[in-house]
Order: C-alpha cells, then sequence, then structure tokens
C-alpha cells in the first residue's frame, strides 16, 4: 500500500532510523532510466552516530528534520490507508473472501 520511496537527487534515507530509533517501514527505488545513473554515498551507521556525538549543534537539525520526515511519513501512510478504505466501502468486491 506505501512500500516505496522514491530515491532522486539529493534524496537520503535511514536518519530516521538511526536518529529516532525506529524500524524503517519503506523500501526504496530509483528509476533505473534516468538521465543520470544514481549514485549512493553509504555512510556507517556508527560513523554517523560519532559526528552527530561531534557536531552537537548539526544533530539537532538531524533530529528535526528526521521528526519532520517520521511525520510526513506518517501521514501519507494515513490518507493512503484512507483512500483504500474509502475504495473498499464504496466497492466491497474488491475484497475477495480469505485474502487475507
Amino acid at each position: 500500500m506505501y512500500d516505496y520511496g522514491i530515491i532522486k537527487s539529493g534524496s537520503y534515507f535511514g536518519d530516521i532510523s538511526i536518529l529516532l530509533k525506529k524500524r524503517n517501514t519503506f523500501s526504496y527505488f530509483f528509476n533505473p532510466h534516468a538521465e543520470k545513473p544514481l549514485q549512493l554515498l553509504r555512510v556507517d551507521k556508527g560513523d554517523l552516530k560519532e559526528l552527530m556525538e561531534n557536531y552537537p549543534v548539526e544533530k539537532d537539525i538531524w533530529d528535526k528534520r528526521a521528526k519532520e520526515r517520521d511525520e510526513l511519513f506518517n501521514n501519507y501512510k494515513t490518507m493512503n490507508l484512507l483512500k483504500y478504505i474509502k475504495a473498499i466501502i464504496k466497492n466491497p468486491f474488491l475484497i475477495k473472501e480469505n485474502s487475507f
């Protein structure tokens, strides 16, 4: 229902899991036919935590961003869930018996 986040230029992920200690509920994908190839920079969890300890002002900024992004993702999930519920109410035949 809401399994994917799209990685675009300048995107990042994993901050919510590390900084807020929450499980990631999205999988990420990219467009393999995009004009430019995707380049990823991987930062080890321990290295990120060490950076945050050494730069507390930046950590506060990252924490704030992680909380805002987490709220954004949760709102997105809620809106999608409401859309599915409304669709099912209007068309209950969409759900097959024993489909769960």
